[in-house]
Order: structure tokens, then sequence, then C-alpha cells
């Protein structure tokens, strides 16, 4: 079946628990003589059994040199997450293939071998992306990614970059690749080596000056840069000056400044002036106060500061419930001590 033709979940569900020793058996007769129906339906129920089908990884890594079902195969092996990636080598190898979309596909499930990052009651509501933490066995997926930061193909380079930032710090290898993307013109390339930099913390400090440099050269219109900087952390404090002079009330991204500032230098002034802007009405980004929410649960127990001042703006008419809903969750991970987490950009 073609990917709008795979089964429902309820009729994989009803043949999943037999995919693995059917494909187990298609291996011992030979792939070749197999008909490519029933191996796109094999693969299509293992992607809808996820984790559970880390068996099949092997005969799903030999399908993969078969164009009538790599496709599948590939999803399969996605939804198996980090188990598969004894497969990383056959899918590493897709990242040449002459078709995009296969390169594209080959890139989401190297990604599936990193990490997942973790769920955090409403950061992941509104998709924000958490530093994650992968295991040393994601590091055989990272070459492949690392080929495919430099594909013509905008939507691959990006996504390879988007993957990497998965695997944190095992990435340092392509530090270098992420710091000349951005010199790259094209949106795909530098936001993609602005993930993997912001991934890898401090350990990306050679990068500082060029995300300044970026900074700068957008005038402080920059969130994705200033989240790179607070994501590096104190070792990006020759970002200091450049952040202030930007910290502006008419920066329309004023609150990504002063979560960038606050935490490379860790100075309350920064997180009162962010909070503020809560009660402003004038704001010209729909989106700035949200921002606030975002960061302060970032923050956690790092912010604990600003609890008070926080507690004052529930009482805000300028706030909405759903704002005033994530302060609330602020609070409670400050009483927890939870935090704080890395927002990614």
């Amino acid at each position: 079946r073609s990917y709008s033709e795979r089964p429902s979940r309820d009729e994989s569900q009803a043949t999943s628990q037999a995919a693995c020793p059917r494909l187990d058996g298609y291996r011992r007769q030979g792939l070749g003589l197999v008909p490519a129906a029933a191996r796109r339906s094999a693969a299509w129920a293992l992607f809808e059994m996820g984790p559970a089908a880390a068996p099949a990884v092997p005969a799903l890594a030999e399908l993969l040199s078969d164009p009538d079902v790599r496709i599948p195969v590939l999803r399969a092996l996605e939804a198996v997450g980090r188990d598969a990636y004894p497969a990383a080598k056959e899918v590493g190898a897709l990242c040449t293939d002459p078709d995009g979309f296969v390169r594209l596909g080959a890139v989401f499930t190297l990604g599936a071998m990193g990490s997942t990052p973790p769920k955090v009651p409403w950061l992941t509501e509104h998709q924000r992306i958490l530093a994650p933490q992968p295991g040393p066995q994601s590091q055989v997926a990272v070459a492949g990614l690392q080929a495919a930061l430099t594909d013509e193909f905008g939507p691959v380079a990006m996504t390879a970059g988007q993957q990497l930032a998965r695997f944190g710090t095992y990435a340092k290898v392509a530090l270098p690749d992420a710091i000349g993307m951005l010199d790259n013109p094209k949106d795909e390339y530098w936001i993609a080596g602005l993930k993997i930099i912001a991934a890898m913390g401090p350990v990306a400090e050679a990068a500082v000056p060029k995300v300044i440099e970026r900074y700068v050269r957008r005038k402080g219109i920059a969130p994705t840069e200033a989240l790179t900087l607070a994501a590096i952390g104190p070792v990006a404090s020759e970002a200091v000056d450049t952040l202030e002079k930007y910290a502006t009330s008419d920066n329309s991204y004023l609150a990504d400044t002063l979560y960038g500032l606050f935490c490379i230098r860790g100075r309350t002034s920064d997180l009162i002036r962010m909070v503020s802007l809560l009660d402003r009405t004038d704001l010209a980004r729909r989106q700035h106060k949200r921002d606030v929410v975002n960061y302060l649960n970032a923050l956690g127990i790092k912010g604990a500061a600003v609890v008070d001042q926080v507690r004052g703006m529930l009482k805000s008419e300028n706030l909405s419930e759903k704002k005033k809903e994530g302060l609330k969750a602020f609070l409670k991970k400050v009483e927890a001590g939870e935090g704080p987490y890395v927002v990614l950009p």
C-alpha cells in the first residue's frame, strides 16, 4: 500500500503481534521472493508496534535496500526509536540516495535513534524543544546526520540539524559544520546550525562570536540567536554587552533578549524586566507574553526570585486565563524544586 493507503491503527494492531516472526520467515525464504505488498504490510504493522518492534530491526535493515518497501521500513525503524541504532549504517547510506524524500526519511529515522526530549507541562503544549539526554548508543547515528547537513535539498539539511539537536554533546563532531552553516544565507541552513549549537550548551563556546555576529546583523530582532546564547549559558559572557544594547522596550523580541541575559549572567533584574512584560498592553507581537511564560517554566526553581512578582501578575486584567495557567505551572515547578530546563530555538 502507499502511505495514504497504509493500514488503519485498528487493522495494524490486529496483525502486529505476528509481524516480527512473519518478517523473520520472509528473511529465511529470501526477501526478494516475497510479494512487495506483503513486505509493506509487515513493515506498517511493525510501525504500529513502535518500540516493541525492536527485535525486527535486523530484518528491517535488510529491507532498506528494496525501493519498493523502503519508505514504510524507514517509518517502522523511526517508530522503534532509540533501539533502532543497529540499523544506523544502512539508514545512513540512504542519506546519499538520489531521491530527496528518501534522504529526508532517512534523516528522520536517524534522529529517532537519539533521545526524546522530556515532557514538561506548558512547554510541550507550545511545542518548545527541550534539551534531550541522549544515550551512548546514540553516537552511531551522528555521522549520517552530519553528512546530511550539506545536502543541496534545504529540507534535508534543516531536518538533519533538528535531529542532530537531539544528540546534545554527542554531536560535538558536527560543531565546525554548524558554525559554518551560520554564514549560509538560506534559512534552512543557518537555523539548523543554531539548533545544533544550542543543543551542545557550553561545549559550543567556540560558536559564540559567530552567533553574536548574526545577532548584531539582525539588529536584535533575533530570537533564535538569543535562545542559542541562552542555551550556551555563562561561557557566552562576551555576548552580554551586545544583548544589553538591544534590550530596549521597543524590541519586539525583548523577552528573548532578557531571557538570554539572565541565562548568561544570572541577574535578577533581567528576570524582573522580563516578567514585567506580562502587564504591558503595547506589545507589538502577540506571542511575546506566551514566550515569557514559557521561559519562566523553563527556568523553574532558577526563577524563584520573581515568585512574588508572578503571583501579583495572576491578578492582572491584561493576561488571558491560558497565560495565568502557565504562571501557575511555573509556581508549582518552583515549589517542587523542578528545573531548570534548556529551551532550544
